[in-house]
């Protein structure tokens, strides 16, 4: 890759994000409000604004619980102890 392709990868990754980035900003606001700046925020405007709910934690929580469940077998191991390849 060049510089130029590289810069082209860079904007049309930049792009993807700026689409995302308000829903991000909401769903920090929600999960946790004292952690995560982006730019333009202050910390301590963050930590007076926002009450912490846990709510938005425990249903994230559950809901990666859930999904690492479903495309996990069950009788597979994750992994393989090196003594037990001897």
């Amino acid at each position: 890759m060049d510089l130029k392709e590289v810069k082209q990868l860079v904007g049309h990754l930049e792009s993807l994000r700026a689409k995302r980035l308000a829903q991000q900003r909401e769903l920090g606001r929600l999960i946790l409000p004292s952690r995560g700046l982006f730019q333009g925020e202050d910390a301590e405007s963050l930590r007076e604004s926002n009450l912490f709910n846990p709510a938005a934690n425990r249903a994230l929580r559950k809901a990666a619980a859930g999904m690492t469940q479903a495309i996990t077998p069950a009788g597979n191991p994750w992994f393989k102890h090196a003594f037990l390849l001897r």
